[in-house]
């Protein structure tokens, strides 16, 4: 018997709670979950709006790129229409030039991140827009959404990682209540 995505997150939960941290490649079983039609951008635009609703401003984000984001996302929800695609356009294109910047290492260009959230934003409205060759790009979005760096564990999920595996846990809940309520998309 196959074990449901949300019990593989709740694992993810209990491993964090139990030894500090869990390897950020156990989110890949959001891949099989995500190739169902229409998860991918719901999931996507869920995460983005997410992001979108933090009201206050950290060092290296800019508050008008924050401002257009909330009100093209942040009252966005799974019952919702679409959000525009010309608007959601344009903000993409903005949040792109704002972290456009790329440094040199010895295996290739790096690009450097300024703000994370900007950069959820900014995934989760290129997967809504530009539909991606599949479920890989939700997972490197939830991979974003939910890494930490700890200098104990480095780049993992750890410390505030886990509130937000419990965050993609409501995601995934209200993804499958909606598909369970409209028939036709129901795998």
């Amino acid at each position: 018997m196959t074990r449901r995505i949300q019990d593989k997150l709740a694992a993810i939960v209990d491993e964090i709670d139990r030894t500090g941290h869990a390897n950020q490649m156990r989110l890949t079983a959001l891949k099989k979950w995500l190739q169902q039609p229409k998860r991918l951008q719901r999931f996507a635009l869920s995460l983005a709006a997410r992001a979108a609703r933090v009201e206050d401003v950290a060092d290296g984000e800019d508050p008008c790129l924050l401002d257009l984001a909330r009100n093209l996302l942040g009252d966005w929800s799974l019952d919702a229409p679409a959000p525009d695609r010309v608007a959601a356009k344009i903000l993409h294109g903005r949040l792109k030039a704002f972290q456009d910047e790329y440094k040199r290492l010895g295996w290739g260009r790096v690009r450097t991140i300024q703000s994370k959230r900007l950069l959820i934003i900014e995934m989760g409205l290129e997967v809504f827009l530009y539909d991606p060759a599949g479920p890989s790009e939700g997972y490197r979005l939830a991979v974003a959404f939910c890494e930490n760096y700890d200098s104990r564990y480095g780049t993992d999920l750890n410390g505030p990682s886990r509130d937000r595996v419990l965050e993609l846990l409501e995601i995934v809940d209200a993804v499958e209540t909606q598909e369970r309520s409209e028939p036709s998309l129901a795998a």
